[in-house]
């Protein structure tokens, strides 16, 4: 029940201690009053809108939502990880604490909150920070109170939250009832005592996009603050330290790779109404190489770039949300690129191909990914797709469905976002399996069941006839970024037009390589300049890189 003004003050107590007769009298006299207050026995709940202004709360939102570095924090039984936070969430993004302290989100917290006495008379240290995501379909645990002093705070950061949208905060007492159900409007922040158990409320299965927080854990106890700096500093390095490791195997020898009889290994296989073909192998890469290929993926979780719900009516985009990139020239100096030439050239009888789109996918069984195909109907491409989930077994689901248009008798064409597929053929995505297909053809990465809480990995690696197609490919899409100006649109037509569909020109792929490094470094330059802005707008001077 909504509290009234005197329960209020006695809560200010609860949190704060014995205060002073002249500052109880002082917060009497204008008490900040919550939009809502809960107290059950020790514990209370209090929710306050308008505590920040609208520059600081849009700006805290492009933090969280755009410039966090995302770490997915989900156990891995394969990888020996275990669960890594309290409430069991897959995603969050941490921050520096003693950054934090100095940034104008906790200096406004300060300024918005200091008619409520959270912060009269005391020295509190924001210890614990972090970046919450809640997508459609996820499972939080609940948070279990502990009973130690400290004080949470949370700041709703997503804009539009409806009715029935839900993602309310849940407070239990300890009798596993709801005493307490916070609904999430953006920019409210609620604060409580770290004494009931809570639960982080997924949004609704309408809701798209997601709702982001930021959840803000603080204490009295410096030498706890001082411990949880310490600990954001090491994970910064071994983060780090993670994106400088080289690629699996990089350097090794390979001649054994293209020895490998891979008829032998031919599991499956099946074409369209045009012959092209889709062809399933196992047992192809060992199995030393496969769980150090994945352990390496594992340890870059913080490298996954997120791709919010395509919401296009065409829905030609693939849906995949969490992708980490790796640049295609890195693989190619692996022993793993020798597995994925060696399946092309045998499949396509050809022995040029070289690769401009590689990237681990993940995907939760949450997500809503699409029929997609990977290229033009004017290109001659191929993706490799190599499954790196453990110990997959039929009822996880997950599988790669590839399918084909159907002919209307009455319409030339089908309304885009309408088409009518019949199924070609469906893969299980079985560890080490590989698939390699005629990329035109139309497929899908099918979400894992909904009692399988972890992830589907799958590394992809899509390939051009030579390297001056596939670079220029890959310029293509990295031109994407530059509209703006005259010659990258002038280039980005060119490319279109197939003025760069040559073979064993290298001037031309020279030319390509150049121009390849000169716009991804521009591109990365605007990402990080937009990144910069706005941790110097909340004066947050120290994050992931």
């Amino acid at each position: 029940m909504e509290g009234s003004s005197l329960t209020f003050l006695f809560i200010v107590v609860l949190f704060l201690g014995h205060t002073s007769s002249a500052e109880k009298a002082e917060r009497v006299t204008e008490p900040l009053k919550p939009t809502r207050s809960y107290h059950h026995g020790a514990s209370s709940v209090f929710a306050y809108d308008n505590v920040l202004g609208k520059n600081l709360l849009r700006a805290s939102s492009n933090l969280v939502k755009m410039h966090a570095t995302w770490f997915f924090v989900h156990p891995d039984p394969y990888e020996g990880i275990q669960n890594q936070n309290n409430g069991d969430l897959h995603w969050i993004a941490p921050f520096s604490p003693k950054a934090f302290a100095e940034s104008r989100i906790w200096k406004g917290l300060q300024k918005g909150l200091s008619g409520a006495g959270i912060f009269d008379g005391k020295e509190l240290y924001p210890y614990n920070i972090e970046g919450v995501m809640l997508l459609r379909g996820f499972s939080p645990a609940v948070y279990k109170g502990k009973h130690d002093g400290d004080i949470y705070f949370r700041i709703f950061l997503t804009k539009g939250f409806k009715k029935n949208d839900y993602s309310e905060l849940i407070f239990y007492n300890e009798n596993e009832e709801i005493f307490a159900s916070i609904f999430p409007k953006y920019g409210r922040v609620v604060v409580w005592n770290d004494t009931s158990d809570f639960i982080f409320r997924p949004p609704s299965f309408n809701v798209e996009q997601g709702e982001y927080s930021l959840l803000i854990k603080v204490t009295e106890d410096e030498s706890k603050f001082i411990r949880h700096e310490e600990k954001f500093q090491l994970a910064k390095k071994e983060y780090q330290d993670r994106k400088s490791k080289e690629f699996p195997f990089t350097n090794r020898t390979s001649d054994d790779i293209y020895e490998i009889n891979l008829a032998e290994h031919l599991t499956t296989n099946f074409t369209d109404s045009t012959n092209r073909i889709v062809a399933v192998f196992d047992n192809v890469v060992p199995k030393d190489e496969l769980d150090s290929i994945r352990s390496y993926f594992m340890k870059l979780n913080s490298a996954y770039h997120y791709d919010g719900y395509d919401s296009e009516f065409a829905e030609t985009n693939d849906n995949v949300n969490w992708i980490v990139k790796i640049n295609p020239l890195t693989i190619r100096n692996s022993r793993l690129w020798h597995y994925v030439h060696h399946c092309a050239s045998y499949l396509s009888g050809e022995n040029q191909w070289f690769p401009y789109d590689v990237a681990m996918n993940i995907i939760q069984h949450s997500h809503h990914t699409r029929i997609h195909a990977d290229c033009a109907e004017n290109e001659h491409e191929y993706t490799f797709l190599m499954y790196l989930s453990p110990d997959w077994s039929e009822e996880r689901y997950g599988e790669t469905i590839f399918v084909e248009k159907t002919k209307n008798g009455r319409r030339k064409t089908q309304n885009s976002g309408n088409e009518k597929y019949n199924t070609l053929g469906a893969v299980i995505p079985k560890y080490g399996r590989i698939v390699i297909f005629r990329n035109i053809i139309d497929h899908s990465a099918r979400p894992p069941s909904p009692d399988f809480l972890a992830a589907r990995y799958t590394f992809a690696v899509k390939v051009g006839r030579s390297p001056e197609i596939a670079i220029a490919k890959a310029l293509r899409e990295k031109l994407d970024m530059h509209t703006e100006s005259p010659k990258a649109v002038k280039l980005q037509e060119d490319i279109y037009g197939g003025k760069y569909d040559v073979y064993n020109d290298p001037k031309t792929e020279k030319f390509l390589r150049k121009k390849f490094k000169m716009y991804e470094d521009l591109s990365t330059k605007m990402q990080e300049d937009d990144k910069q802005r706005t941790y110097e707008l909340l004066r947050l001077k120290e994050h992931f890189n």
